[in-house]
C-alpha cells in the first residue's frame, strides 16, 4: 500500500511540472491588461465580474523597494513604481502600485499584475525592471528604469519607459545607452525630459560622474500635438536629441548667462538668479519658488528650472 502512495505521488509531482513546463511552451499573445483594485478577481474576468472588498476594510501595504511616486490628479491616486528584486535576481520583475490618500492600498498591482514569463506573450508586450525616477505629464507616466546589469561584467543602460496614464499600457521607450540609469526624472509641459545621473560616490568621487541629462520631446518624437520642445543650446551626444547639461559643481544657465547673473551657489551647483529676485528651495520633495517673501508652489516647473532642481535633488 505504501508503494502504491508512493508510486502516485511521483505521477502527480511529474504531471505537475509536465503541466507547468507545458503552459510554458503554450503561450499564446493576450491583449495587455492591468491588475483591479482591491477585491476578486485580481484581474479581469472574461465576463468582467468583479466584487470589490468591502468600504469598510482599509488594507495597507503592496509597496517594495519604491524609490519615488507621482500623482494622478485625474483619479486623485498616488502612483507608486516598486523596483522589486535586483536585476540580478530576476529581470521584468517590477510593477505600478496605486494609493489612496490615507496610503491604503488602491490597487496593488496595477501595471505588472503578470508574472515575469507572462510579460512577453502581452500584446504590447510589458518590460519593466527596476524603476526608480517617475513623473506623469500630458496622460503618460514616464518611468526612469534599466536595461542588463544582471552581472557584474554586464553593462547597464538607462531607459525612461512610457506608459499610458489610462490604460496602463506601454507607450514606448528610450534608451540612453551612454548613460547606466537614471535617479530621477521631471517632464516638462513641451515633452522635453530632464534626468539627474547618480555618480561616483566613493572616497575620492569622480565629480564629472554627477550629470545632469536632457532629452528632447521633438527630436525623439515625443512632443504633444501642437507644442514644440526647447532646443538645447549645447553640442549633442551621439543619441539623437540628448544632451548632459551639466555635471557636478558647475555652473547651471548658458556660459553667456553665467556670466551676467550672479549666483546663488547650494549643495555644489550654481543656481541661476533672475531679476525679480527667485529663491529656489526643495522641502519634502515640493518646490515651492518665493517671490519677494511670497511662496507660490509650481505644479510643473518649466524647463530652465528643472535642470536646477534635479541637480540639487541628486546632491
Amino acid at each position: 500500500m505504501k508503494r502504491i502512495i508512493f508510486a502516485g505521488a511521483v505521477a502527480l509531482a511529474v504531471g505537475v511540472v509536465a503541466g507547468a513546463v507545458l503552459a510554458r511552451q503554450t503561450q499564446v499573445p493576450q491583449p495587455f491588461f492591468v491588475g483591479n483594485r482591491l477585491g476578486l478577481p485580481v484581474t479581469p474576468a472574461p465576463d468582467g465580474a468583479f466584487e470589490a472588498i468591502s468600504s469598510n476594510v482599509k488594507v495597507y501595504g503592496s509597496i517594495y523597494s519604491a524609490e519615488s511616486c507621482s500623482y494622478d490628479a485625474a483619479r486623485g491616486l498616488i502612483v507608486v513604481p516598486n523596483r522589486g528584486v535586483p536585476q540580478n535576481v530576476q529581470t521584468n520583475n517590477a510593477w505600478v502600485s496605486l494609493l489612496n490618500h490615507d496610503g491604503s492600498v488602491h490597487t496593488a498591482r496595477w501595471i505588472g499584475v503578470q508574472g515575469p514569463a507572462e510579460r512577453g506573450s502581452l500584446t504590447p508586450p510589458l518590460v519593466l525592471n527596476e524603476p526608480y525616477g517617475s513623473d506623469i505629464a500630458n496622460g503618460m507616466l514616464y518611468l526612469a528604469d534599466r536595461d542588463g546589469g544582471t552581472t557584474p561584467t554586464e553593462p547597464s543602460v538607462a531607459v525612461i519607459r512610457r506608459f499610458n496614464l489610462q490604460t496602463g499600457a506601454p507607450a514606448g521607450e528610450i534608451r540612453v545607452e551612454r548613460s547606466a540609469w537614471f535617479n530621477d526624472i521631471e517632464v516638462a509641459n513641451d515633452g522635453t525630459i530632464y534626468a539627474t545621473q547618480t555618480g561616483d560616490r566613493s572616497e575620492k568621487p569622480d565629480p564629472t560622474t554627477w550629470q545632469v541629462w536632457k532629452i528632447s520631446a521633438e527630436r525623439r518624437g515625443l512632443a504633444p500635438p501642437g507644442r514644440r520642445a526647447r532646443r538645447a543650446h549645447r553640442p549633442q551626444h551621439p543619441e539623437r536629441g540628448v544632451d548632459v547639461l551639466r555635471r557636478r559643481g558647475e555652473p547651471v544657465g548658458d556660459p553667456d548667462e553665467s556670466q551676467q547673473r550672479a549666483g546663488v551657489r547650494a549643495a555644489g551647483a550654481m543656481i541661476p538668479r533672475s531679476t525679480p529676485r527667485r529663491d529656489l528651495s526643495i522641502r519634502n520633495t515640493e518646490v515651492t519658488e518665493q517671490h519677494g517673501g511670497h511662496g507660490h508652489k509650481r505644479s510643473r516647473p518649466e524647463a530652465s528650472v528643472c535642470s536646477v532642481l534635479s541637480v540639487c535633488s541628486v546632491l
